[in-house]
C-alpha cells in the first residue's frame, strides 16, 4: 500500500512539473527572460505545494471534522491520531513549498 502512495505522489509531482514547464515556456515565448520565467513558475509551484500541505493538515483538524459532522451528517469523529498523520503527510508538501519559495526568491534576485 505504501508503494501506491509513493507512486501517486510521484505522478502528482510529475504533473505539476509538466504544468510549471509549460508555464515557463509560455512566459519565455512572450518576451520574458528565462530567469524571470523561472522565478514565476517556481513561485506558482511553491504556492501550490504550500496550499496542498496546509489543506492536508486542515482537513483532519477539529474545526473541519466538526463542519463535516454538521453539514454532511458524518458519523466520523475527531481523532488526534488521524490529525497527527495528516500533519505528517502535509509537512512534506509544506517543506517542499518552502524550498521552492526560496528557490524562487533566489532566481528573482539573479
Amino acid at each position: 500500500m505504501a508503494r501506491s502512495a509513493w507512486r501517486s505522489a510521484f505522478e502528482w509531482l510529475l504533473a505539476l512539473n509538466l504544468a510549471a514547464s509549460v508555464l515557463e515556456g509560455l512566459l519565455a515565448l512572450s518576451s520574458w527572460s528565462f530567469p524571470e520565467a523561472l522565478a514565476l513558475s517556481l513561485f506558482v509551484e511553491a504556492c501550490v505545494f504550500l496550499l496542498l500541505g496546509g489543506g492536508m493538515d486542515l482537513s483532519a483538524s477539529v474545526l473541519f471534522t466538526e463542519l463535516r459532522q454538521r453539514l454532511f451528517s458524518s458519523k466520523e469523529g475527531y481523532s488526534a491520531t488521524r490529525h497527527r498523520e495528516a500533519q505528517r503527510r502535509g509537512r512534506t508538501f509544506a517543506a517542499l513549498g518552502a524550498v521552492l519559495l526560496l528557490e524562487s526568491i533566489l532566481a528573482s534576485l539573479l
